[in-house]
């Protein structure tokens, strides 16, 4: 012999149907929030943006450095005709500003420096 099942216990029965049109539901899940975890999201989106306009507004900033103009061998006596200049971007790099062209004049050489390349302190003594 079959068994009913109630209509009131069925999915979609008169239950179902009179509980949305009487506003008794039950409540959902309340929802956790997490202060922390939002600041510390703005903080990553500030951080990210600041760092971005940074690197931007430092790649505008460039200076005339030092550069051989041709390849120079170890212990070669630097002359002006040797050392030309380059506008880079000022990243912190070990360079020699172009002022600076009068110090090498006269001094040696004391490492293979190839054509093109940037001129640092080390380069000449």
């Amino acid at each position: 012999m079959p068994t009913a099942v109630p209509t009131k216990n069925r999915p979609g029965g008169a239950d179902a149907a009179t509980a949305g049109a009487s506003g008794t539901r039950l409540p959902g899940p309340v929802r956790e929030r997490r202060p922390a975890l939002i600041a510390f999201g703005l903080v990553l989106v500030v951080g990210g943006a600041l760092g971005s306009a940074l690197v931007v507004h430092r790649s505008g900033d460039r200076v005339d450095v030092l550069v051989a103009r041709h390849d120079i061998a170890p212990g070669e006596l630097l002359t002006a005709d040797d050392l030309g200049t380059a506008r880079v971007a000022a990243d912190g790099a070990a360079t020699v500003p172009a002022g600076a062209l009068a110090n090498f004049v006269g001094t040696y050489a004391t490492t293979r420096i190839p054509a093109d390349t940037l001129v640092n302190r080390m380069g000449a003594q």
